[in-house]
C-alpha cells in the first residue's frame, strides 16, 4: 500500500514540477531551451537575453539577477565584476531588472574607461612583467638588476607614458659619465624592453629609446691583454696538474679543466664547445663540432645546439693532442667526457671560479679566451686562407677572426725594422 502511494506521489511532481524535471535531466535532454548553466550554490538558471545579466536562485529559492563582466584589467589580468539585485527588494521583477541593467551599464563604462584613466603601468611594473614576458638565464636577471637600479629605478613609481624624451635622454646621459660603451648600449637595450613589453600589453606609448642620442663614453678604455704566452700557459696548467685541495670534487674539476685548455690550445674551440664533446665526436683525425654546454634560465649547465650555424664543424687534430685525447677517453667513461666527479655538466660558473682561482693563486692574468686569440693570430701570421681561419674557429665572418687576432710586441718591433727607407 505504501508502495503505491509513493510511486503516485513522484509520478505527480514529475508531471507537474519543471524544476524537478530540469534538475534530474542533462542538458541535451531540453534542446528548446535556453542553455543552462550552474551557478556556486548549484542551482540551475535559464540565460536571459540581456547581456552579462543572469536570472538565479539563491538555495532558498529566492530569485535574483546577477551581473558577471569578465575582463583583463591594464596589466592583461584576468578579473571579474560582480553584482546581484534582489528581486523582491523591487516592486516588480521588471523594476529589477532595470536596475542590474543599469549597474551593468555603469561597470561597463568603467572597466573601458579605466583603460584611458589608467594611461599606462609604472617603469617599476613593466620591470616586474618584462621578466615573466621575455624570460632569460639567471646571470642576464642579474645583469638586467643592476642596470635598473644603477638609474632606471628612480622612475618606478612613474607610469611610462608620463615619461618625456628628454627624461629618456637625460636618465642616459647620466648613467653614462663613467660608463663605455658597452655598458651604455646594454642600458638604452633595458629601456627599449620597458617599452617593448608596454607595447606587448596593449598600450599605446611612444618608444621614447629610439629617440635618443646615444653618448659617446668618457671612460677611457684599457687597453686589455686578449693572448697569453707559452709561460703564462705553462703555469696555468702546472698549478691545476697539482691542484691543492682536500675535496675530491675540486682536484677531479681541476683535473678537467686541465683538459680543457689543453683541448682549446690545440683546436681554438670554444670552452663550450669542449665541455660538450662525447667520445664518438673525437676520431684519429678530427674533432667534430656539434653542441656546446650553456645555461639555462635557472643557471644549471644544459647541451644545446652550437653558438652559430658556422659553430658546426670538423677540427683537425694535431698530432700532439691526439694522444692526450686518447688519454682522456680512457679516464673519463661519462658523456660528455669533461664532467665534474658525479657526471654532472661543468657550469659555465665552475670554470669561471677555477680559472678566477689559479689568477689570484699565481697572480697572473688569464681567462679561457686568450686560447682562441692565440689561435687566431698564429694562423693569420701564417698567411693561412681567411676561409681557412673562419671555418677551424668557427666565426660568421672573417672579420670576427681579425678582432681575434692581435700582434705581439715582437711583431710590430720586427714590422717596423724590416722597413727599408732611401
Amino acid at each position: 500500500m505504501h508502495i503505491i502511494i509513493l510511486s503516485t506521489l513522484f509520478g505527480f511532481l514529475n508531471t507537474w514540477s519543471p524544476s524537478y524535471k530540469i534538475k534530474k535531466s542533462r542538458r541535451h535532454d531540453f534542446p528548446a531551451l535556453n542553455p543552462i548553466t550552474r551557478t556556486r550554490t548549484g542551482v540551475l538558471y535559464h540565460m536571459k537575453k540581456e547581456k552579462y545579466i543572469y536570472e538565479r536562485k539563491t538555495k532558498k529559492g529566492s530569485p535574483y539577477f546577477q551581473i558577471q563582466i569578465t575582463f583583463k584589467d591594464e596589466y592583461g589580468q584576468s578579473k571579474t565584476f560582480y553584482e546581484s539585485v534582489q528581486i523582491s527588494d523591487y516592486e516588480s521583477k521588471s523594476q529589477a531588472k532595470a536596475v542590474a541593467i543599469a549597474i551593468r551599464d555603469k561597470a561597463l563604462y568603467e572597466i573601458q574607461t579605466s583603460r584611458i584613466i589608467i594611461a599606462s603601468p609604472t617603469v617599476g611594473q613593466l620591470y616586474q612583467k618584462m621578466h615573466e614576458l621575455i624570460p632569460c638565464s639567471l646571470s642576464t636577471k642579474k645583469k638586467y638588476n643592476l642596470l635598473y637600479r644603477s638609474g632606471i629605478e628612480k622612475f618606478e613609481n612613474t607610469q611610462i607614458s608620463k615619461l618625456t624624451t628628454a627624461d629618456i635622454q637625460k636618465n642616459i646621459n647620466e648613467y653614462a659619465e663613467n660608463k663605455s660603451d658597452d655598458c651604455i648600449h646594454r642600458y638604452i637595450i633595458l629601456w627599449s624592453k620597458l617599452y617593448r613589453v608596454a607595447l606587448m600589453l596593449g598600450y599605446d606609448v611612444v618608444d621614447r629609446s629610439k629617440m635618443v642620442v646615444i653618448p659617446k663614453s668618457k671612460k677611457i678604455k684599457e687597453k686589455k691583454t686578449v693572448t697569453c704566452s707559452q709561460d703564462t700557459l705553462n703555469i696555468v696548467l702546472d698549478y691545476l696538474a697539482s691542484y691543492e685541495t682536500s675535496s675530491k670534487t675540486v682536484r677531479h674539476r681541476a683535473r678537467m679543466i686541465w683538459y680543457l685548455i689543453v683541448i682549446m690550445n690545440y683546436t681554438g674551440m670554444r670552452p663550450a664547445e669542449v665541455l660538450a664533446l662525447n667520445a664518438e665526436d673525437i676520431t684519429n683525425d678530427y674533432i667534430s663540432v656539434n653542441k656546446s654546454v650553456g645555461s639555462s634560465k635557472d643557471e644549471t649547465a644544459v647541451v644545446k645546439t652550437p653558438k652559430t650555424a658556422q659553430s658546426v664543424r670538423q677540427v683537425p687534430i694535431h698530432p700532439d693532442l691526439l694522444p692526450i685525447l686518447k688519454q682522456l677517453k680512457q679516464e673519463q667513461k661519462t658523456s660528455p667526457l669533461l664532467t665534474n666527479l658525479d657526471g654532472s655538466l661543468i657550469t659555465p660558473l665552475q670554470r669561471s671560479n677555477m680559472i678566477t682561482n689559479v689568477c689570484e693563486k699565481t697572480g697572473i692574468k688569464f681567462n679561457l679566451y686568450m686560447l682562441r686569440h692565440n689561435m687566431a693570430t698564429d694562423l693569420i701570421n701564417m698567411n693561412i686562407s681567411q676561409r681557412t681561419v673562419q671555418d677551424i674557429l668557427g666565426h660568421a665572418s672573417f672579420n670576427m677572426s681579425l678582432e681575434y687576432a692581435r700582434s705581439t710586441e715582437e711583431d710590430r718591433k720586427k714590422a717596423v725594422d724590416s722597413r727599408k727607407l732611401s
